[in-house]
């Protein structure tokens, strides 16, 4: 008797988790829940997130190491302007989180998202081609906020999409990511060695961007309409979402020192 009623109480917890993620969400369940080829409409949008995200991340280990070195060798920087630049990196990040996160409320979630995207890959195209400082050194920075501050905004569109009890293995999946941008900053080095130019590299990882935007189109034409959320889910969305990293290995130490079960996504 007392099994049975732990069974019942370990259910009727999940239905409530479930209840409460949708109160939250802003997707209609119903959407969600529409199957195509067996497969529930939500597994498909976080699926092909996913995906953009793994290749965006498996391009994105092939340079983002290896820019302090490339302008220490290309432009003779000092150690003390690599820091100066590094220092102005994240300050152009946390400007363009703020920027994609007004933007997507007028636009959506999904354009706001894409537009970045393709935005930080034409800066990196043309930053593979062009030479003078002046002109190379805005287009680093503004191609890392550009592709950095759809971090959030994709976190927020997961948490709507993944239930809150599978939200832990939704998680492992993104385990995976770590390996990726590890694995490709090992290539992205060896290219660059072969090659006597990270400026090749570069245009690797461009390919690699347009690749992911490329698998990213389908969403356009799945992805489930939006309604406003409640404000108090909206805010506990927001506290949420971790900040954004070039590095897995940072975001594990954000996350450890007190952070959210959901699921992190790695960006460029």
């Amino acid at each position: 008797m007392q099994g049975s009623k732990w069974v019942h109480h370990v259910h009727a917890s999940q239905l409530l988790q479930r209840r409460e993620s949708s109160n939250s969400s802003t997707f209609s369940q119903v959407d969600l829940d529409r199957c195509y080829l067996r497969i529930p409409l939500r597994w498909w949008v976080a699926g092909i997130i996913e995906l953009m995200a793994f290749i965006t991340l498996f391009g994105a280990g092939m340079t983002v190491k290896f820019f302090p070195l490339f302008f220490r060798i290309d432009y003779k920087f000092t150690p003390l302007e690599v820091c100066v630049l590094g220092f102005a990196y994240p300050f152009c990040i946390s400007v363009m989180v703020e920027l994609c996160r007004r933007l997507s409320k007028h636009l959506g979630r999904l354009f706001a998202v894409s537009l970045f995207h393709f935005l930080g890959t034409v800066c990196l195209w043309v930053l593979c081609y062009i030479r003078p400082l002046v002109l190379v050194l805005p287009l680093y920075l503004l191609r890392g906020a550009l592709m950095n501050a759809r971090g959030p905004i994709i976190r927020a569109i997961i948490m709507d999409l993944v239930p809150s009890d599978l939200r832990g293995r939704w998680n492992s999946i993104q385990s995976m990511s770590g390996f990726a941008w590890s694995g490709s900053a090992a290539l992205g080095g060896y290219l660059a060695d072969y090659a006597g130019d990270y400026r090749f590299t570069f245009v690797v990882t461009a390919s690699i961007y347009s690749a992911a935007f490329v698998v990213s189109l389908p969403l356009f034409f799945i992805y489930p309409a939006e309604h406003k959320a409640p404000a108090a889910a909206r805010e506990t969305s927001l506290q949420s979402v971790a900040p954004v990293t070039d590095s897995p290995a940072i975001a594990r130490r954000e996350e450890s020192a007190g952070g959210t079960d959901l699921p992190r996504v790695a960006q460029s």
